[in-house]
């Protein structure tokens, strides 16, 4: 009697997030085969770093790095009252809502990657945090989070170096380390991945058109950014004194300018945050 072996368990993803105004990619592998729709993937985001947003998402390939196991929740049978259990790990209970299953946060790996180089970035970062070596558990993730970025923007560099060699109408394909045919109704993305559609344009908050020069986000862009977040309300800086939304916003940035910014950064006048801070008269 043969058994077949099933080919495929799960899919993986990797997640683009904007988390306490910095952007990180981690990847995800989600036990169903089902394609992960926006509202999941903004869930798996907020069960790791919670508040963040989902920029954007897509299929990725296994990967050797740290990974994310979403674990689908069992539903049990009640004979009073039935239970509702959402997907990608969270679950609700008759009396309070809970957060995600443990599962997902013990498999996040809090390592950095191999290598002296990626060692002494996370020590940076930690030591300007704290000097006494005191972390909290989220600010020792954004240690291993900047190094993992580090690295998989090193390897996609090698990826978009290959993808360069490939000829007119060809994309690289990572499966098969070989340049391929891009098939119909498909476009290479600028890092290199498939996308559906004959073309891709960014929104307008993402587009010089939606920016001002001066810094920050121009009307255009406001609404282009409230169309594809549904819920947020984005309102265009204040310089009154007393304003709470203006104090708030100048202690945030003050304190990124401080902890999380480079010093060439924070010295040169067009940069996005001193802009941002001019905006606002902090």
């Amino acid at each position: 009697m043969t058994t077949r072996i099933p080919t495929m368990y799960g899919r993986y993803y990797v997640l683009s997030l904007i988390w306490r105004g910095r952007e990180y990619d981690i990847t995800v592998f989600r036990s169903k085969l089902q394609k992960l729709q926006r509202p999941g993937a903004q869930k798996i985001a907020n069960s790791v770093y919670p508040g963040s947003r989902v920029t954007k998402f897509h299929e990725s390939d296994p990967t050797d790095g740290p990974v994310v196991l979403t674990t689908e929740a069992v539903k049990k049978k009640v004979k009073a009252k039935k239970k509702h259990v959402p997907d990608d790990g969270y679950y609700e209970s008759d009396q309070d809502k809970q957060g995600p299953t443990p599962s997902i946060n013990a498999a996040f790996a809090e390592e950095a990657p191999k290598g002296a180089k990626y060692d002494r970035m996370v020590k940076h970062i930690k030591k300007s945090y704290s000097k006494d070596g005191n972390l909290t558990k989220g600010e020792e993730g954004i240690a291993y989070a900047t190094a993992w970025k580090h690295k998989n923007k090193k390897k996609n560099e090698e990826v978009q170096l290959e993808a360069k060699k490939c000829g007119k109408g060809e994309y690289f394909c990572n499966d098969e380390q070989k340049c391929k045919p891009i098939p119909k109704g498909y476009h290479v993305m600028p890092d290199g991945m498939l996308m559906k559609g004959e073309t891709h344009k960014e929104s307008a908050w993402q587009r010089k058109e939606g920016k001002k020069k001066s810094g920050g986000l121009n009307e255009k862009g406001r609404k282009s950014y409230e169309r594809e977040n549904p819920g947020s309300d984005l309102k265009a800086p204040s310089k009154k004194k007393g304003n709470k939304r203006r104090a708030s916003f100048c202690a945030r940035m003050k304190g990124m300018k401080k902890k999380l910014t480079s010093k060439k950064t924070a010295r040169d006048p067009d940069s996005r945050i001193n802009k941002s801070l001019r905006a606002w008269n902090c």
